[in-house]
C-alpha cells in the first residue's frame, strides 16, 4: 500500500478534527503554522499539536501562535524566550520586508514603510516587555496612542489577511530562532 504524506489541507482537517476530540479551540494562525511545518505523517503532527497544548497547559496561557513557535522551535523548548529586545524585532521585521531600520524609525507614510512599521509595533507589543512609550521611543519617537493604534491595526487585520497573518508568523519565528 503506497501511503503518503498528508498534504496542507488534510494536515488542517487533521488538526480541526483533533481539536474537537479535544473539546478545544486552535486559533487559526496556530492551525496553519503547524499544518505549514512538514510533517511527514499524521503521528509527527499529532506530536506535534499534543507539544503546544502541553506548553499551553505547563505555562497556564492559551493557545496562541508565539506559544506554538516556541513550543515546534528545539532550541527553545523548556526555556521561556522573554530577553527579546527591540533590536532583534526591528532588525527582524527590516530584513523581512528588505527596507532599512531607518525607515522603521522614520517619518515616511508610503504604504511599503507603513505596514512593516506596524507590524513591528504588534511585534514589540506581543514578543518584549517594553510600554507603549518604550515602543514609541523605540520607533523614532511616536506616540503611545500611535502605537496602540498600529497594534490595534494588526491585530485587526490579521483576523482575515491570510498574507500578513503568514510574514507575522515568519518573522516571529526568526526572532524566536535566531541564535543568540
Amino acid at each position: 500500500a503506497d501511503v503518503q504524506s498528508p498534504d496542507y489541507e488534510m494536515r488542517i482537517a487533521i488538526l480541526g478534527q483533533k481539536a474537537d476530540d479535544f473539546g478545544i479551540r486552535i486559533p487559526p494562525d496556530v492551525t496553519e503554522y503547524v499544518a505549514h511545518k512538514d510533517q511527514t505523517n499524521i503521528r509527527e503532527l499529532e506530536g506535534a499539536l499534543n507539544k503546544i497544548l502541553m506548553l499551553a497547559q505547563l505555562y497556564q496561557k492559551p493557545l496562541t501562535l508565539p506559544l506554538a513557535i516556541e513550543a515546534l522551535t528545539d532550541s527553545t523548548i523548556g526555556m521561556r524566550r522573554s530577553t527579546t529586545t527591540s533590536l532583534e524585532v526591528l532588525e527582524a521585521v527590516a530584513g523581512y520586508y528588505k527596507i532599512g531600520q531607518k525607515d522603521l524609525t522614520g517619518r515616511s507614510r508610503k504604504r511599503d514603510v507603513t505596514t512593516p512599521r506596524q507590524v513591528a509595533m504588534y511585534i514589540l507589543r506581543e514578543e518584549t516587555d517594553a510600554s507603549l512609550v518604550d515602543i514609541g521611543r523605540a520607533l523614532g519617537g511616536r506616540d503611545h496612542t500611535t502605537i496602540l493604534h498600529g497594534v490595534e491595526k494588526v491585530e485587526r487585520d490579521l483576523e482575515h489577511d491570510v498574507q500578513l497573518r503568514a510574514q507575522v508568523m515568519a518573522i516571529r519565528e526568526a526572532i524566536l530562532t535566531e541564535p543568540r
